[in-house]
């Protein structure tokens, strides 16, 4: 039996970016996201570039790195919120 537990596939959330900044040293690449959502926060990871990263194309590349994950979580609690706390 396999315990290797399967990643959730999360809700795309329509966002743009803007890469900020680069880190030659690191090898990386300060990516923001910006949720096309005002109610949910803007989020800047440190991205690695990798061979995969096509420069004439990054959507695709950034879209990997998206925070899918927090905009799906914080945009439940902010629908959901009471009824998962256990109130009306």
């Amino acid at each position: 039996m396999n315990d290797v537990q399967q990643i959730p596939k999360f809700p795309a959330i329509p966002y743009s970016y803007k890469v900020e900044q680069l880190l030659f040293e690191q090898g990386t690449m300060l990516v923001k996201y910006l949720p096309d959502d005002v109610s949910l926060p803007s989020v800047t990871y440190n991205i690695p570039i990798w061979p995969d990263m096509d420069v004439n194309d990054l959507k695709p590349y950034v879209d990997k790195f998206a925070p899918y994950d927090k905009w799906y979580a914080q945009s439940l609690i902010l629908k959901a919120g009471n009824l998962i706390l256990g109130g009306q």
